[in-house]
This record gives structure tokens, C-alpha cells and sequence, in this order.
């Protein structure tokens, strides 16, 4: 599994904790690396996160979803 480095330190946690989870230097590493991405951000976050990304059309696999969740984080 491929990280982006959008949530550094969470995603240091993960790789330190799972085997297997890699960080990668940026977003488009990790568009580049996967065959599926799935991308889970805040609603008001998703243009800075899908800002510049190269192939997200080019995959069928890789979709942008989103999604509204009511309750607090």
C-alpha cells in the first residue's frame, strides 16, 4: 500500500506499524505507483489534493470519490 505524505505523520505511524505500507515523496508517486487509488480527504480539501495529479483519467481504477460525513472528526 502506497501513502501520500499529505499526512506525514500519520502515515509514518502506519508504515512503522504495517508491513508492506510505504510513504511515497508526493501524490503523484503514489497516482504513479498504484492500481487503484482512493482518495479520503475533507470535502474542502479535495482540489488542493487532486491538484496537478497526472492519470487520474487515464485508469478507469483511479477515481476521485468523496464523500460528506455529518459528524465531527
Amino acid at each position: 500500500m502506497f501513502l501520500s505524505p499529505r499526512g506525514a505523520r500519520t502515515a509514518v505511524e502506519l508504515s512503522e506499524r504495517y508491513e508492506g505500507v510505504q510513504v511515497c515523496a508526493d501524490n503523484q508517486e503514489m497516482v504513479d505507483r498504484s492500481e487503484m487509488v482512493i482518495i479520503a480527504v475533507r470535502r474542502q480539501d479535495r482540489h488542493e489534493a487532486l491538484a496537478g495529479l497526472r492519470g487520474m483519467k487515464k485508469y478507469p481504477t483511479k477515481l476521485p470519490l468523496t464523500c460528506d460525513y455529518p459528524g465531527p472528526l
